[in-house]
This record gives structure tokens, sequence and C-alpha cells, in this order.
């Protein structure tokens, strides 16, 4: 366990998975590797079969912002991001 309770973004997979279903949702970053202080955001990497367009990108994040959260959640298109990054997603992320 990496401190950080997952249970806390159910709602945000939920509304992640409302606009992009069947896509796969990964926690990265301070959160995941447990090195998040009470400040730290929730990094969240989309995974498609495809390109997430910015519209629903744009969705995602309005809805996301809805939530009563004490933290951000930061979202990002997978399939978006270089080979390099993808690398570190892939070795370092939690899937939800």
């Amino acid at each position: 366990m990496n401190g950080f309770d997952l249970n806390l973004l159910k709602p945000a997979v939920k509304i992640i998975l409302h606009h992009t279903p069947n896509a796969k949702i990964f926690l990265f970053g301070s959160r995941a590797n447990g090195n998040f202080t009470e400040n730290s955001d929730a990094d969240i990497a989309i995974k498609s079969d495809s390109k997430i367009d910015l519209e629903t990108l744009a969705k995602i994040k309005m809805d996301l912002e809805e939530l009563d959260i004490n933290f951000k959640i930061d979202i990002i298109d997978y399939n978006s991001l270089s080979e390099n990054f993808r690398k570190i997603i892939d070795k370092s992320s939690i899937e939800l």
C-alpha cells in the first residue's frame, strides 16, 4: 500500500468511464508512489483504443472539478504521450 486511499478516486473513475467507456485508468506520480503531501495532486492517465479528443478531455476535467475532494486531479491522454513518458507510467502506475 502506498498510503493513499484509492477509494477516494472511485467517483473520478466513474466520471472518466462515463466519458470514455472501456478505457483503462492509471494513477501515477506522487500519489501512486507514496511520496505525496496533502497538497499533491492526483495524476491520472487515461488509456483508450485511440486518442481522446480535446472536447471529451475538457468535459472530464469540468466534471472532475465538481467532486468534493481535497486535492486536484490532473488527467492526461496516455495515447498522446511520448514513448518515454508511457514507459514511466507503465512501470510506476497503479491501475484503478
